[in-house]
């Protein structure tokens, strides 16, 4: 608290910085909303969801961006392993993994998203009375950083997975880049089709949806229960597969002399 305390104030003493950044933040957020403001010109609602509900969906779709901008270094983990960047923190006392996060971690990419993203639920919440519930609140916040760190480690397994087997793998990442549009668009809520099961895997409904939907009250008790557990074993899932493939690669790495 007290770090992003001193950046924001740090932050704040450049002006044209500071107003460039909230610009940067409000974009997304506010052409969201323009967007399903005319989509829902002619009609009450899309796949359940009104205009009020989506400004909250904007708003946490533009929390979770700010989020995975401050671990992004995970991203670079495969690269950093080959180069030999992460030898830097192997040799200190400390997490070889959080010492790359640090490192790429950008305070004034974090918080223009996060900020507007806030300002978002609160001003939706408000101006159209939905109902508040502090518990679903910070239910919602905890998936939000589930959706995140997946994603992430997601993003990661990619690139150690890329170094491995020395394929750029140039289509995976481009499919990668068509589901990050889904950080806009709510997701399917209940069904059991395949999409559902591809949303759950890949955790992309964690990232605005699934926190949207518990925040409005959408889900029921048992949903909500479900939605938790899926999250934290999808969490836990790619965990593993970034340190197994984090560890082969660093023995691959070795295996060559580095």
């Amino acid at each position: 608290m007290c770090y992003g305390a001193l950046c924001l104030r740090r932050e704040s003493e450049f002006q044209a910085n500071f107003i460039f950044g909230l610009l940067q933040g409000a974009a997304p957020v506010v052409f969201t909303v323009l967007f399903w403001a005319a989509v829902l010109e002619d009609r009450p609602a899309v796949g359940g969801w009104g205009l009020p509900e989506l400004c909250v969906h904007g708003g946490f779709a533009s929390m979770v961006i700010g989020i995975i901008g401050s671990i992004i270094g995970l991203r670079e983990m495969g690269e950093a392993v080959i180069s030999g960047e992460l030898d830097k923190y192997i040799v200190r006392p400390m997490c070889p993994v959080w010492g790359l996060i640090v490192e790429y971690c950008s305070f004034s990419q974090i918080w223009p998203y996060v900020a507007c993203g806030v300002a978002s639920i609160v001003l939706a919440t408000t101006r159209f009375q939905l109902e508040f519930s502090l518990l679903r609140s910070l239910d919602a916040l905890f998936l939000v950083g589930i959706g995140a760190a997946c994603w992430v480690l997601i993003s990661g397994c990619v690139g150690l997975l890329s170094n491995l087997t020395g394929n750029r793998m140039t289509g995976l990442w481009a499919c990668m880049s068509q589901l990050e549009m889904l950080y806009r668009i709510p997701v399917p809520l209940i069904s059991s089709n395949a999409v559902h099961w591809i949303v759950r895997i890949l955790a992309v409904g964690f990232i605005a949806t699934y926190p949207s939907a518990v925040f409005l009250g959408k889900f029921s008790g048992e949903a909500v229960v479900v939605t938790n557990v899926v999250g934290v074993t999808a969490l836990c899932a790619w965990g593993v597969l970034f340190g197994i493939l984090s560890r082969a690669c660093r023995r691959a790495h070795e295996s060559f002399g580095g």
